[in-house]
């Protein structure tokens, strides 16, 4: 009997799309790193359990229909259906819905420009995979023709600098946030705030600079 799983064991084959798995996010974990050099790095992950595909694990969901529905779905809106490429069938695995806001938040004042409640995404690094500026291009790069033979879509920038595409297509993989060290308070709660796909994700981590 075949289990349901999203573990290709590294088959490989050619993919009219680019993508070739999304999830629904569910839940939001939020975890502090070690203090690096006057940085603090936060670990963020939308995780999601329930996932879409070209064919779906062997079709052995009861809904399976649906799932591959939902995957054709998605793929036609991004016009991401002329890949036909020698892909990784779980390798790029995306979030399936859009990053609507993101909003960083602390209880305390952390610069002189940033007091308490103000948002931090001026502030705050973003580094994670994003596949989104790649497909709504086209492909147009050629350098990114096979995702392991080449970069790895890795984004490193401030949230306030993202462009329109940097919202969609989120790499199921966890991102990280890094925070500068603050000219004022040491000590803060942040609270972060994700909407996707009409869902509300909130978590708050405690981030001490003293340590």
């Amino acid at each position: 009997m075949v289990g349901c799983s999203d573990d290709d064991g590294g088959e490989v084959t050619y993919t009219r799309s680019f993508i070739t798995q999304c999830y629904f996010p569910d839940t939001l974990e939020v975890f502090c790193l070690e203090l690096d050099s006057d940085t603090i790095p936060v670990a963020l992950d939308l995780h999601g359990s329930y996932y879409v595909a070209e064919k779906v694990d062997h079709r052995c969901f009861e809904d399976w229909e649906r799932r591959e529905w939902l995957f054709d779905s998605i793929v036609t809106h991004y016009a991401d259906t002329t890949y036909n490429r020698k892909t990784y069938i779980g390798g790029h695995k995306a979030l399936a819905t859009s990053i609507d806001s993101v909003s960083i938040i602390s209880d305390a004042d952390y610069d002189v420009s940033h007091r308490a409640g103000t948002d931090l995404a001026d502030l705050v690094v973003f580094d994670g995979v994003i596949f989104g500026g790649y497909v709504i291009s086209h492909y147009s790069d050629a350098e990114y023709q096979n995702y392991y033979d080449g970069p790895d879509f890795e984004v490193k920038k401030h949230l306030s600098e993202f462009r329109p595409e940097d919202f969609h297509l989120w790499s199921k993989s966890p991102f990280r946030l890094d925070f500068p060290k603050p000219t004022l308070a040491q000590l803060h709660h942040v609270t972060f705030t994700f909407v996707t796909g009409g869902k509300r994700f909130e978590a708050t981590a405690e981030l001490n600079f003293n340590d």
